[in-house]
């Protein structure tokens, strides 16, 4: 996991989740809806099937955009930078979907 230790602590400390090691996502079943998922260790190679309703994938934290390096304004974190709260960049017709950032302040 590549989680804080802290986080890493909460999901494995919940009794409704099953921590799946070296597993990776083979294929989501369904035909409208999410019925299912086909997964495979990828130590030994066997899929397991299990049934679902629904499937949240984490993209992680550093954003996909070093092919626009040079070309459109980022923040030193790699995020396309927008102007105002609207999706217009530095480039006329090039556009970007804003996504609001959650700090943690360490309050509750």
């Amino acid at each position: 996991m590549r989680a804080s230790k802290a986080m890493q602590h909460r999901v494995q400390s919940l009794k409704n989740i099953e921590i799946k090691y070296n597993t990776e996502v083979d294929e989501v079943l369904g035909d409208q809806v999410v019925e299912g998922l086909r997964m495979v260790n990828n130590q030994t190679g066997e899929k397991e099937e299990i049934a679902i309703t629904g499937l949240f994938i984490a993209i992680g934290h550093k954003p996909n955009t070093d092919i626009f390096k040079g070309q459109l304004d980022m923040d030193e974190t790699g995020y396309i930078i927008t102007k105002g709260k609207s999706t217009k960049t530095n480039i006329p017709g090039v556009f970007a979907s804003v996504m609001p950032r959650i700090r943690n302040t360490g309050r509750r």
